[in-house]
Protein backbone atom coordinates (compact mmCIF):
# COMPACT_ATOMS: atom_id res chain seq x y z
CA UNK A 1 0.00 0.00 0.00
CA UNK A 2 1.55 3.49 -1.40
CA UNK A 3 1.17 5.67 1.55
CA UNK A 4 1.02 10.06 0.52
CA UNK A 5 3.28 12.43 2.68
CA UNK A 6 -0.23 13.76 4.38
CA UNK A 7 -1.71 10.10 5.19
CA UNK A 8 1.93 9.35 7.00
CA UNK A 9 2.08 12.41 8.50
CA UNK A 10 -2.10 12.04 9.57
CA UNK A 11 -0.60 8.58 11.04
CA UNK A 12 2.59 9.66 13.23
CA UNK A 13 0.10 12.62 14.45
CA UNK A 14 -2.48 10.03 15.66
CA UNK A 15 0.81 7.56 17.54
CA UNK A 16 2.43 10.52 19.44
CA UNK A 17 -1.29 11.54 20.73
CA UNK A 18 -2.16 7.88 21.23
CA UNK A 19 1.62 7.84 23.22
CA UNK A 20 0.85 11.12 25.07
CA UNK A 21 -2.64 9.55 26.14
CA UNK A 22 -1.18 6.50 27.31
CA UNK A 23 1.44 8.41 29.11
CA UNK A 24 -0.64 10.77 30.78
CA UNK A 25 -2.85 7.39 31.87
CA UNK A 26 0.63 6.20 33.64
CA UNK A 27 1.22 3.39 30.73
CA UNK A 28 4.93 2.76 30.72
CA UNK A 29 6.47 3.83 27.85
CA UNK A 30 9.27 1.63 25.44
CA UNK A 31 11.81 2.76 27.44
CA UNK A 32 10.58 1.50 30.79
CA UNK A 33 10.24 4.91 32.10
CA UNK A 34 6.62 6.34 32.96
CA UNK A 35 5.38 9.87 32.11
CA UNK A 36 3.15 11.58 34.02
CA UNK A 37 1.39 14.89 32.64
CA UNK A 38 -0.98 17.22 33.92
CA UNK A 39 -3.98 17.99 32.09
CA UNK A 40 -2.70 21.43 31.06
CA UNK A 41 0.68 20.04 30.43
CA UNK A 42 -1.32 17.78 28.26
CA UNK A 43 -3.02 20.19 26.47
CA UNK A 44 -0.06 22.25 25.56
CA UNK A 45 1.70 18.80 24.06
CA UNK A 46 -1.20 18.57 21.84
CA UNK A 47 -1.70 22.05 21.16
CA UNK A 48 2.22 22.18 20.44
CA UNK A 49 2.17 19.36 18.07
CA UNK A 50 -0.69 20.61 16.41
CA UNK A 51 0.72 24.05 15.52
CA UNK A 52 3.87 22.08 14.63
CA UNK A 53 2.42 20.09 12.11
CA UNK A 54 0.08 22.97 10.47
CA UNK A 55 3.69 24.95 10.04
CA UNK A 56 5.12 21.74 8.38
CA UNK A 57 2.32 21.51 6.55
CA UNK A 58 2.47 24.85 5.18
CA UNK A 59 5.96 24.88 4.31
CA UNK A 60 5.42 21.15 2.14
CA UNK A 61 2.25 23.17 0.25
CA UNK A 62 4.55 26.74 -0.01
CA UNK A 63 6.71 24.89 -3.17
CA UNK A 64 3.58 24.45 -5.12
CA UNK A 65 1.36 27.41 -3.89
CA UNK A 66 4.00 29.78 -5.40
CA UNK A 67 4.20 27.84 -8.86
CA UNK A 68 0.24 27.70 -8.90
CA UNK A 69 -0.94 29.78 -12.07
CA UNK A 70 -2.51 33.00 -11.05
CA UNK A 71 -6.42 33.77 -10.82
CA UNK A 72 -8.61 34.01 -14.23
CA UNK A 73 -9.08 37.71 -14.51
CA UNK A 74 -13.44 38.29 -14.37
CA UNK A 75 -13.10 41.11 -15.56
CA UNK A 76 -11.59 40.10 -19.22
CA UNK A 77 -14.78 39.92 -21.76
CA UNK A 78 -14.94 36.06 -22.63
CA UNK A 79 -16.66 35.41 -26.68
CA UNK A 80 -20.73 35.65 -26.87
CA UNK A 81 -23.01 32.34 -27.86
CA UNK A 82 -24.76 34.87 -29.60
CA UNK A 83 -21.95 36.35 -31.86
CA UNK A 84 -22.72 34.42 -34.81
Amino acid sequence: MVRTCTEKRRLQKEQQAAEAAAATAGVPTGSGEMIVLSKSDLQALIDSSVQRGIKEEMAALAPSLSQAPSPVDSRVDSPLEDEE
